[in-house]
């Protein structure tokens, strides 16, 4: 799999996790070479401590249950 599917992938999945939050939005997924994985939020009334680590436990648990990285 290359970058773009697995950058693909993960947007899909993170756009799907914040759907019911209407003042959260995804503004870009990155991937280092080494598989960092950056992911980019924002929102109308800013972004909070607990929507990062929501999101970063759902992420984290999303890539070690699809193996998305090998």
């Amino acid at each position: 799999m290359n970058t773009s599917e697995e950058s693909a992938k993960i947007e899909e999945f993170v756009r799907n996790l914040i759907e019911t939050q209407e003042d959260l939005f995804l503004i870009e997924v990155k991937i280092t070479p080494a598989n960092t994985v950056i992911v980019s939020l924002d929102g109308d009334n800013g972004v909070t401590i607990e929507n990062c680590t929501r999101v970063n436990k759902a992420l984290y648990k999303f890539i070690e249950e699809t193996g998305l990285f090998g």
